[in-house]
């Protein structure tokens, strides 16, 4: 009977979410171009995704036996002081088993980033106020965003070398995803009141990216100019005037036909071209230290380039080469879409592909490989 209560509650909760993210949805058609906006899942744009379920302190017992609730992600409902050690035991053991949390605005971060910390065994952890100008990474959820002010005071300090930040300001980690096992804690530091332009643009990219779903490339806002073509004027011609029969005694001769000057035809601009179908080329190409190249397509999807400042994560949608330094070489190196390069060192340990031949896929440690490029 308990279960059941709780079970309704749940219920109504993920109704009452869903109807809020569809009122916040109707603002995304004021600020996101409509070629764009039909890029992104139907369900994220109409507020019915992500699904968000709240954690309660007597749902956390429910976890053993049910650790899904039929969520997208889940977020903390409670005082975080009068979880027992137990919960926290559950909460532990479930996240690092595959559950996402998120914290989501200045109150989430700043209430719940303790037991988070705790969680997750990261005691350095904590969220400070912090001020100044936010820097963003190259990262997807960040395409076709370049004001900050929807950003709240708070941000993470002490996150560990694989966090993946997205946002910062002053060091310190404004959104961003913390991998715990199998799981994820996810936060974005954004203020959901009030009116920013790129605010929408970016929640729908984080929920995207949040998803697993790509995000929509950057809008191409070149003016194109407007070409007018001349009319044709129409041109009459008067008829023919009729040529009287001749006489019968008359001899019928035929006039000479007139020889016309030769005319020669220059074929329109605009006539329909026949297309010219080139092989298409593999999407991807290791090039080994041995001179060797493997075409095909990677089963490798991220790359995770560790720098001095900040640990980023990259799909191969933004990425256009990778250059693997000498197995003496103090650091790795990433070409991006964008034209920006950086330093540091690079993995997984372990590149995947599966050969264009198809031949079984292969499994190339990074110190035999020189680079990789993505050609498409």
């Amino acid at each position: 009977m308990k279960f059941t209560r709780l079970l309704c509650v749940v219920t109504i909760l993920v109704l009452l979410g869903g109807a809020i993210a569809s009122a916040q949805s109707s603002k995304y058609a004021a600020s996101i171009p409509p070629e764009i906006l039909a890029l992104y899942s139907p369900e994220i744009v109409a507020g019915e995704r992500p699904k968000i379920v709240p954690i309660t302190l007597d749902l956390i017992w429910t976890l053993r036996t049910n650790p899904n609730l039929g969520a997208d992600i889940y977020q903390f409902s409670f005082t975080s002081s009068q979880v027992a050690s137990a919960q926290k035991d559950i909460l532990r053991d479930w996240i690092f088993s595959g559950a996402s949390i998120l914290l989501l605005g200045n109150d989430e971060i700043n209430r719940y980033i303790g037991i988070v910390s705790e969680l997750l065994s990261q005691p350095g952890l904590k969220a400070k106020s912090t001020s100044g100008t936010v820097s963003y990474s190259p990262h997807p959820v960040n395409t076709n965003v370049r004001e900050s002010r929807f950003f709240g005071t708070y941000a993470l300090h002490g996150c560990s070398d694989d966090t993946e930040v997205i946002a910062a300001r002053a060091g310190a980690a404004l959104a961003g995803r913390i991998p715990f096992g199998a799981g994820s804690v996810y936060f974005a530091n954004v203020m959901t009141s009030g009116t920013y332009g790129d605010r929408d643009r970016w929640l729908l990219n984080f929920y995207q990216w949040l998803l697993g779903m790509q995000v929509p490339g950057a809008l191409d806002a070149t003016v194109r100019t407007v070409v007018v073509q001349p009319s044709i004027p129409s041109v009459s011609y008067p008829a023919p005037t009729p040529t009287p029969a001749p006489a019968q005694s008359q001899a019928q001769t035929l006039p000479s036909t007139p020889q016309l000057p030769p005319v020669s035809v220059t074929p329109s601009p605009f006539a329909p071209q026949t297309p010219v179908v080139l092989p298409m080329l593999p999407a991807h190409q290791i090039v080994l230290r041995t001179g060797e190249s493997v075409w095909g397509e990677l089963a490798t999807t991220r790359f995770l380039i560790q720098t001095p400042y900040a640990n980023l994560w990259f799909g191969l949608e933004s990425v256009l080469k990778v250059t693997f330094g000498a197995p003496d070489a103090t650091a790795d190196c990433i070409m991006l879409r964008s034209g920006d390069i950086l330093y540091g060192t690079i993995w997984p340990e372990t590149i995947s592909i599966r050969p264009s031949a198809g031949w079984p896929q292969r499994e190339i440690p990074k110190h035999d490989i020189r680079e990789v490029l993505i050609l498409r």
